[in-house]
């Protein structure tokens, strides 16, 4: 069973609307509608497993070297302009 859909209104470039559309034409997909959310939910997965992998590597460094990783982190989040625990180290201690 499908969950429920919400609608909204997206404006895309004439050459993205036309590839879905041929995508509806020749079968590939139901509607430009289901195009859409198969490549958002493609992204959503990607970046998800990219975070599993980041967190999973983090977790790894800083086991392997705490002293080094804690520099790199205070490295990296000045390069961003962050502090160290914000953004790519979501709330994770060194």
């Amino acid at each position: 069973m499908s969950r429920p859909k919400e609608r909204t209104s997206i404006s895309v470039d004439a050459d993205v609307l036309a590839y879905a559309e041929q995508e509806v034409a020749a079968g590939r997909a139901r509607s430009v509608s289901a195009v859409v959310e198969e490549a958002l939910r493609s992204r959503m997965t990607r970046r998800t497993r990219l975070r599993e992998w980041l967190d999973a590597e983090l977790a790894l460094a800083r086991e392997r070297d705490p002293i080094a990783f804690t520099e790199s982190k205070r490295r990296i989040a000045a390069l961003f302009g962050i502090e160290p625990d914000e953004a790519a180290f979501r709330g994770r201690s060194a």
